[in-house]
């Protein structure tokens, strides 16, 4: 009887944390910090960062990493949505930064 209990609890436990319907991915990635204002067609954009030559407005960026051409390790989530700030036709994604640190 005990084992049964010690199961239950366990099966109980593990139904909770188990995966849902979340398919959050997140990437490792570096990058550059860039402020908008100085890029043409991103004037809008606040502070962005560019990863393999792609720029992304990020939901966040604090505010000792607002340095321009600073490089940075990220942990990403790519948001696959446009970012309303510029007028090009390739307009900046958005991604949340789920960790950034300076590269050294």
């Amino acid at each position: 009887m005990k084992y049964i209990k010690i199961i239950a609890a366990l099966f109980l436990c593990l139904s909770f944390t188990a995966c849902g319907d979340d398919d959050t991915i997140i990437d490792e990635v570096t990058g550059r910090v860039f402020e908008g204002t100085v890029a043409n067609g991103l004037e809008d954009c606040g502070w962005l960062i560019e990863i393999n030559g792609q720029n992304y407005v990020p939901n966040v960026l604090n505010s000792q990493f607002r340095e321009e051409n600073l490089e940075v390790f990220l942990k990403v989530e790519f948001l696959n949505e446009p970012a309303n700030c510029s007028q090009l036709a390739l307009a900046p994604e958005r991604l949340r930064i789920e960790q950034i640190r300076v590269v050294q």
